[in-house]
């Protein structure tokens, strides 16, 4: 069986109640449909594999948000050490701690960093896991090179590289997003399938989907006699932290364990629609703001 030979037709399946059973399976092209539907504006976070909607924004109050920010203020502090300011030494970009990277962004997106501490992500895993998920859908060296290549840029490709190289820098600290990948690419899938290669055997020689995705980032081994043990502690992991940042479909569930044929189930694709709508909704007004910031910089002529 092949992780990457899906039927085109599958494309352009409409969300609504009645035809819920004709959503594609994981295998069959769900993460090119997310891809297609996803509005511009409409809030999502970037994934190895696709960017996944993020339908439910976990709530944070005022007082928790405050201790926190705190917390992040602390470690901040903390990693002010003899060594991290001689750093200042270095190029601008290249002067901040980790530490202080973490308390910026805890400062601008509290309800963000607060889930992966809710979630049991450590905060350097935490740090990366927010930059990588938060990354825009297209660097300005993705279009170039698209351009230069005559090429569809394709935004999952650096990061894919990243978490699949097990000897990459910072490796430790890209465990948490590289969970995030497994879980991903099994639940969901990708948005392209080139050169994924074919699934391999589980402990009882059967081809699988869990294996592939862990093989894929380095979290199992298949020269074990489980080899799907590492991969299913991945999964696992992976859908909690998604389930708590409040990422389709992972949040219609507790913890994140979806069952079966989750794609099928009405309400799962409920939130689904209603994340679709709201981001066509902003993408409308959006529009309109444009629209009267031109009329008032004299580009367009007044009605």
């Amino acid at each position: 069986m092949n992780g990457g030979q899906h039927s085109v037709h599958e494309l352009n399946v409409p969300i609504s109640d009645h035809l819920v059973p004709r959503m594609p399976a994981p295998d069959a092209g769900l993460a090119r449909v997310l891809a297609a539907l996803s509005p511009p504006t409409a809030l999502t976070y970037s994934t190895p594999w696709v960017r996944v909607p993020v339908s439910a924004v976990p709530a944070i109050s005022n007082e928790e948000a405050e201790l926190h920010q705190q917390r992040a203020c602390n470690i901040r502090l903390a990693g002010l050490t003899l060594k991290e300011t001689e750093r200042r030494n270095k190029p601008l970009e290249e002067r901040s701690t980790s530490g202080e990277r973490y308390d910026a962004f805890a400062s601008l997106h509290p309800w963000f960093t607060r889930a992966l501490e809710r979630a049991g992500v450590g905060w350097q895993q935490s740090l990366l896991l927010a930059e990588w998920l938060t990354k825009p859908a297209l660097e300005w060296f993705d279009l170039e090179q698209a351009a230069v290549n005559g090429a569809v840029p394709r935004p999952w490709a650096g990061m894919a590289r990243t978490t699949t190289d097990i000897h990459a820098p910072d490796s430790r600290d890209l465990t948490a997003y590289r969970h995030v990948g497994v879980a991903v690419l099994h639940d969901v899938g990708a948005e392209s399938t080139a050169a994924l290669g074919n699934y391999p055997e589980d402990s009882h020689r059967r081809p699988s989907r869990l294996v592939w995705a862990g093989v894929l980032h380095g979290v199992t081994d298949l020269g074990g006699d489980y080899p799907e043990r590492g991969a299913r502690k991945a999964l696992d992991r992976g859908r909690r932290v998604l389930s708590a940042l409040g990422a389709w479909p992972w949040t219609c569930e507790p913890d994140g364990a979806l069952r079966g044929d989750w794609w099928t189930e009405g309400a799962v694709v409920e939130a689904l629609d209603r994340w679709r709508q709201t981001g066509e909704m902003l993408e409308a007004q959006a529009k309109w703001r444009r629209a009267d910031a031109a009329r008032e910089a004299g580009l367009t002529k007044r009605p």
